[in-house]
């Protein structure tokens, strides 16, 4: 288990691991000990972080492939992906919730959780925490004993959440669930008491050695002093950014709205006013109406289905910008077939027209009446109207300027 405080480089350095265990010639030239397979869950909002980041660190290296299960369109194409990751092996990337879903079918269950070489977590204080969810039962399942688990705040909630990822990485080294919590859970939680006693807190320090002790062969944890012979010290700035006229006068008016529909809901106030502390403009797009698409927009939807040179099932290899060859294959098997695409061409086409301007008449449209009059008076759209964008903006030039 690696357990790094956020940005301490956890993404690079299971990129470089799983780079070596796939082409190292002496880790690849036995057959029988070969590591071939490896499965990498992760939150749906880092997957395609991951794929950058995979695409990004290996250039000018021995070739690996990585397999999109999540991009790869619907049922046939996601188990033809399954089926050429164990055939072709590589790196196989699904999110944790997509993993839930599909640990319901056998097909994926066989091939996702008895085929891996090693599997790796990230972020896996939120996929093993409760030992009842679907994620933690179909993890359960895994067969290899080749397990990395990735967390940057593994003590986040409770001792039991840190528990339950070291029984996953290696299964009973500290005990049962109720052994742990008996051992470890109730004198720990005594001891950080603000009116513990002496006695109870040297007990507790005592615990976290022994916890510390019993872990250590595996549970491989850094903060930020191993970053700090490398990298200048973090400074943080925090800037008072004052309102503009504009945003002034839109709290002026929400103060006023809220007061006559008697709204103390704190969360749905904030939510309403929150765009306004970016910039006025945002508050046209979050209650501007869907425009019907363009044909062009029609057109390039569709390119796949008109040009027969484009074949529906394809290998994308993403494409990094950088002058050197990236030495990542990211593939994606799309089966869509071209039922589901007339389905698709029918629904974009009875699209009803609507134009782009805001309407008050709908029922849904009330919360537009706050700021409208506000909205008569100036146009949103103009930079100055939001501090915070202003000052973004002469950081970037600024920053331009002296070549950062």
């Amino acid at each position: 288990m690696s357990q790094l405080n956020l940005n301490r480089g956890k993404s690079l350095q299971v990129i470089t691991l799983v780079h070596t265990v796939l082409t190292n010639p002496v880790l690849t030239s036995n057959l029988n000990a070969r590591l071939n397979r490896i499965l990498l869950v992760v939150p749906v909002n880092t997957l395609a972080n991951w794929c950058n980041e995979f695409s990004k660190w290996t250039v000018d290296v021995p070739k690996i492939r990585l397999f999109d299960f999540n991009s790869s369109g619907n049922q046939s194409g996601r188990r033809n992906v399954a089926r050429r990751w164990q055939k072709d092996g590589g790196i196989l990337i699904i999110s944790f919730d997509t993993l839930s879903s599909v640990s319901k079918d056998g097909f994926f269950t066989d091939l996702l959780l008895s085929k891996p070489d090693v599997v790796i977590l990230d972020e896996a204080h939120l996929m093993l925490k409760n030992s009842s969810s679907l994620i933690s039962k179909a993890l359960s399942k895994v067969v290899t004993s080749r397990k990395i688990a990735l967390t940057g705040t593994p003590l986040q909630n409770n001792l039991m959440e840190y528990f339950r990822i070291i029984n996953w990485v290696r299964p009973g080294c500290i005990g049962s669930e109720q052994e742990f919590e008996k051992k470890y859970m109730k004198i720990l939680d005594e001891s950080l008491r603000s009116d513990a006693t002496v006695d109870v807190q040297l007990e507790g320090e005592k615990l976290v050695l022994d916890l510390t002790e019993s872990t250590s062969s595996f549970v491989h944890r850094l903060d930020s002093s191993v970053l700090e012979n490398d990298l200048p010290p973090i400074k943080q700035v925090v800037l008072h950014v004052r309102r503009t006229r504009v945003q002034s006068m839109l709290h002026q008016a929400f103060k006023k709205y809220r007061a006559r529909g008697n709204n103390n809901n704190f969360l749905l106030n904030f939510a309403k006013l929150f765009p306004v502390n970016n910039h006025p403009g945002v508050l046209l797009k979050t209650f501007q109406k869907e425009i019907k698409p363009s044909e062009s927009d029609k057109k390039e939807v569709f390119t796949a289905r008109e040009n027969p040179k484009i074949e529906q099932r394809v290998h994308v290899t993403k494409d990094t910008g950088q002058e050197s060859q990236t030495s990542c294959e990211v593939i994606v098997i799309d089966d869509t077939d071209s039922e589901e695409e007339d389905v698709v061409q029918a629904a974009i086409s009875n699209q009803p027209e609507e134009d782009g301007d805001i309407s008050m008449e709908n029922e849904e449209d009330k919360d537009v009446e706050w700021w409208a009059d506000v909205a008569k008076k100036f146009e949103f759209n103009r930079i100055e109207h939001g501090g915070k964008v202003v000052l973004l903006l002469q950081l970037l030039a600024h920053a331009e300027m002296i070549g950062k």
